[in-house]
């Protein structure tokens, strides 16, 4: 998903220049809140191109909505 991929290498771009003057260290960690009815095959998309944009750590939120 190339638009994603280049957000994603901008922003890990920003967050290793932060880095470098005494900000928190890039370790590559992404938080994703997916719908539930997200098809499987988009979320292995978006997994794959955070993997190749240098997040490699991911942690999923799970929202629960009142009904």
């Amino acid at each position: 998903i190339d638009p994603l991929f280049k957000k994603l290498k901008d922003e890990a771009k920003k967050l290793k220049a932060a880095e470098k003057q005494g900000g928190r260290p890039f370790k590559g960690d992404a938080i994703l809140a997916v719908h539930k009815g997200t098809p499987y095959r988009l979320l292995a998309e978006v997994l794959y191109t955070a993997n190749q944009a240098e997040f490699k750590t991911y942690t999923f939120a799970i929202v629960k909505i009142r009904e």
